[in-house]
Order: C-alpha cells, then sequence, then structure tokens
C-alpha cells in the first residue's frame, strides 16, 4: 500500500503578524517537493484572547468559508493545492493584525484527492444520527472522506461524524464558527458515512477523499489520558507499528483548552475548544502526548496515515537479499 501521508518538521507559512486577504502561500517553498503534492496537512493557531476570523481553500477554488475562530484556541486540517503546490489562505481583521496563524505540518500525495471546490453534504435530519451518502463523490474502494465543518448563524451547535455501523457517539458542541477545520472519517464499502447535527446552522462539506494509505477504525481506540490537571502525558495506546500520522477526535466538552502533540519539540499554547481532529506525528516510540484540564473531554484515534514497507530484493548476481 503506497504512502499518501508525509509529516513534516511543522514551520510555519504564514504569520499573525500579517493580514493576508486569499493570500497564497507555495508549500514547494517551505520544503516540500515541487509537482508532487495533492494537499497541505495544516494546523491553525488563533494567538489572541478575542474571536478572531480565518479560511483556507485550494488555489482556484471559489470556497469563501470564512469564519471566527475563539480566542486562544486551534485546529488542524487537510487543504487541498493547486499543481504548483499553492494554497490560499485569509485572516484579515478590520484592519489590525490577524491574529491567526498558519502551520505545515505535513502533506499528502497521490492516494489523497482533494477537491477545487467544497460539497455541501449532511444528514437527513437534526437531532440523530443520519447517513451521508457520499457514493457519487467517492470512488469505489474508496477508504475514507475529508469532511470540512463549518458553523454559523446562532451558536452553539452540537455535531458529529463517524464510520457508517460505529458505535461512537461524540456531539459536543461547535463553541464558535471556525474552531474545527476538517473531520478525517473511514467510510464503508457503499461510500457512507454517518453525520449528526442538531441545527441547520452547521454544515459538512466534502473536501477531499482517501482511497490509499491509510487505515480506519470502526470505533475508535481510545487514547483518553488520567490525567486533568493540564500536564502533558503519554496517551495509554500507541500507534501502530506502520503509522505516519495518527488522526485523533477531541472532544472537549465545554469549551476547554485541551490538545494533542508529538512531543515538547512542537508544543503551542492553546487548545481545542470543544471538538476537532488533531493530525499528529507520533514520536519514535510510536507515541502521541495529550493535555486534558476537564474531565468530560475524551481523545479518540478515528484511524492513522501509515508508510510504505520496504521491497525485498534479491540481487541476482550475488544471491544477496
Amino acid at each position: 500500500m503506497p504512502q499518501s501521508f508525509f509529516p513534516i518538521t511543522p514551520v510555519q507559512i504564514a504569520s499573525q503578524a500579517t493580514q493576508y486577504v486569499w493570500a497564497d502561500r507555495n508549500i514547494t517553498t517551505f520544503g516540500v517537493p515541487a509537482g508532487v503534492a495533492t494537499g497541505a496537512v495544516v494546523y491553525i493557531n488563533n494567538s489572541d484572547p478575542g474571536v478572531r476570523p480565518w479560511g483556507i481553500r485550494k488555489k482556484g477554488s471559489a470556497d469563501a468559508r470564512f469564519q471566527n475562530m475563539s480566542g486562544n484556541a486551534h485546529c488542524w486540517g487537510i487543504v487541498g493545492v493547486d499543481t504548483s503546490g499553492i494554497l490560499q489562505f485569509r485572516n484579515d481583521n478590520a484592519g489590525i493584525p490577524g491574529y491567526v496563524e498558519l502551520w505545515l505540518v505535513g502533506y499528502t500525495r497521490t492516494g489523497v484527492t482533494m477537491l477545487t471546490n467544497g460539497v455541501a453534504i449532511g444528514p437527513p435530519g437534526l437531532g440523530a444520527w443520519g447517513d451521508i451518502d457520499l457514493s457519487a463523490q467517492l470512488p469505489a474502494g474508496a477508504l475514507g472522506a475529508i469532511v470540512e465543518v463549518y458553523a454559523f448563524g446562532a451558536l452553539p451547535t452540537a455535531w458529529g461524524l463517524r464510520q457508517k455501523g460505529s458505535a461512537d457517539n461524540r456531539i459536543s458542541n461547535t463553541l464558535n464558527r471556525k474552531n474545527q477545520f476538517t473531520a478525517i472519517i473511514g467510510c464503508d464499502a457503499n461510500r457512507i458515512i454517518e453525520g449528526y447535527r442538531d441545527n441547520v446552522n452547521t454544515e459538512f462539506y466534502l473536501v477531499g477523499y482517501i482511497t490509499d494509505g491509510a487505515t480506519f477504525y470502526l470505533n475508535a481506540v481510545d487514547m483518553t489520558i488520567v490525567s486533568i490537571g493540564g500536564v502533558w502525558q503519554t496517551c495509554p495506546n500507541l500507534v501502530p507499528a506502520n503509522g505516519v500520522m495518527a488522526f485523533i477526535e477531541i472532544d472537549a466538552g465545554a469549551g476547554v483548552a485541551d490538545s494533542v502533540r508529538k512531543d515538547a519539540g512542537f508544543s503551542r499554547l492553546y487548545g481545542v475548544k470543544n471538538h476537532a481532529w488533531g493530525i499528529v506525528q507520533p514520536n519514535a516510540s510510536r507515541q502521541i502526548q495529550a493535555i486534558r484540564t476537564n474531565a468530560a473531554t475524551t481523545f479518540s484515534m478515528t484511524g492513522y496515515a501509515h508508510f510504505t514497507p520496504p521491497t525485498v530484493q534479491t540481487l541476482a548476481a550475488t544471491g544477496v537479499t
């Protein structure tokens, strides 16, 4: 199975001190090989205590979802890039510094397809889990969906996404409109996922899909740490031996600042407010770390991306394997 996700040493590609208005950011400028990336794995951080707007999209997209993130909060996601490796970022805020910064933490290659424009999807009703049929958008054999979660209007609103047939039931509120970017969800053989929302002011947009290089769990693996004292701790379960990035759903309940990381080498000051997916590289011991300040917070590994194992070859001239 080819490798589709490639973590890198995190690098800041848009500063909180600069205002960007759908500005081009070329990830090949920051070490990604030219002509290979289909998407950028990004980390978005609001360093200001006040709510600040941000948006991100693939170069050439007509999408314009630009809304507020809570103060001192962050999230992760995957955004498409064009053939030149360009995405577009926006954080302008009425003539004052943007405060929302953008980091590149990895990229995707063949096996991850990102749409130029997001496709609106959603469960059939409100207040209950419902099927989201993606068979018209995903090719046969697809493994998972990349879904942008977008809230607007009256808040908070509760939402959730899970594999078809899963018993998972994480449906905490969105504290602010852009506290979450993309959820990474496995689909079944019929390309169906399940969604929950309690308000029409939460919308789901399909922005990409995965056909190779990842494994998803029907029911997520519990990664919740015991301590609620606000101290970084190692999660109780390891990322599988071939894992290069873990998809961690953070269900933080009541708007607390809880988070995940690889290790102390990249640790931002702020946390997730309510509900988001982290896309995190494990350390050399296959561990990730979490910080938990509220007993209601849970961490769940919904899947992981893996590397391609080396191919065994024997040299005919010598017989050496």
